[in-house]
């Protein structure tokens, strides 16, 4: 293992402690508030998360490297490494205490990705890859207080999907909003000529680690808050040889005009998936051009 993936799993494991303690408490004691940029929910939980990963980079040989970080923005770096960090993603689930969330990291270099993770702070595991090196899931446990990797990696392999679209199961994103319900209402009512299992597992990050395990054989998700959505996906579904794209089949950016992609690990189907995502979001959509759920 590399020193920039060892360091990055590190981060999320360290950042997981504060997951682990806080999620459960009530919103008044985990100060709670609402994002002026989003109008999506804030908490100790996401502040304190973010700053023990934080903590764990910054005291490491990639301390000059530029951080792009959910809830404290960007950093300025000197070196071409960008870290891509989202504490915890499935923040709306608190209120409700569903312990369907995650915690992503990714590491752009040179204009590339390079490392992907999505640790599972309930489920207790952690999926990452880095490029050229394949894909693996691991399991985690509590261990004086820390939380460590407990066994031996496992390597994700490809895997066709199922003949029959009932015994396909589809990750869909369950945000809705005015600007995304009409249109999402029209793909959703094509979609079961991919898969008629339809799931919403709570955070963005996950629907393509789910996949990449197999768990799953196509995701949407139209909903996207930032690359630190994104960044860990690129490098997972790629080391698996899935594809996952932009509407019009390009690879995801920082760019904020990324607002919806689509994912699969078998790419017969990928190019369907854009034409149906394009009938309803693209250019010629009769709803026009999407711009995103908070446009």
């Amino acid at each position: 293992m590399g020193e920039l993936l060892s360091v990055a799993q590190k981060a999320l494991l360290a950042g997981a402690l504060p997951v682990k303690r806080l999620f459960g408490d009530e919103l008044k004691r985990l100060g709670a508030r609402y994002k002026r940029k989003d109008k999506s929910l804030q908490t100790a939980i996401d502040r304190d998360a973010e700053k023990a990963i934080l903590g764990v980079i910054r005291n490491s040989l990639f301390a000059n490297d530029c951080i792009q970080a959910e809830e404290s923005g960007r950093s300025a770096g000197k070196t071409s490494r960008v870290w891509y960090i989202d504490p915890f993603d499935g923040t709306a689930n608190i209120p409700v205490r569903i312990p369907e969330c995650t915690m992503g990291l990714s590491i752009r270099e040179n204009g590339n990705m390079a490392v992907g993770i999505v640790l599972h702070p309930f489920e207790m595991r952690m999926i990452y890859a880095e490029k050229g090196k394949g894909a693996w899931k691991v399991p985690l446990r509590l261990e004086n207080e820390k939380m460590i990797i407990y066994g031996d990696p496992v390597l994700l392999e490809p895997r066709r999907a199922p003949y029959l679209p009932r015994l396909r199961h589809m990750w869909v994103d369950g945000h809705w909003t005015g600007n995304n319900a009409g249109r999402k209402s029209a793909w959703l009512s094509q979609a079961h000529k991919f898969a008629l299992n339809v799931l919403e597992c709570g955070s963005n990050i996950d629907k393509p680690a789910k996949i990449a395990e197999g768990r799953g054989h196509f995701m949407f998700t139209d909903a996207v808050g930032g690359f630190h959505d994104l960044g860990p996906g690129i490098v997972i579904l790629g080391e698996v040889g899935g594809k996952y794209t932009d509407m019009f089949g390009n690879e995801p950016s920082p760019s904020p005009l990324t607002q919806l992609v689509v994912g699969c690990v078998d790419t017969r189907f990928h190019g369907q998936l854009l034409e149906l995502t394009q009938k309803h979001y693209g250019p010629k959509s009769k709803f026009g051009m999407y711009k995103g759920f908070m446009a």
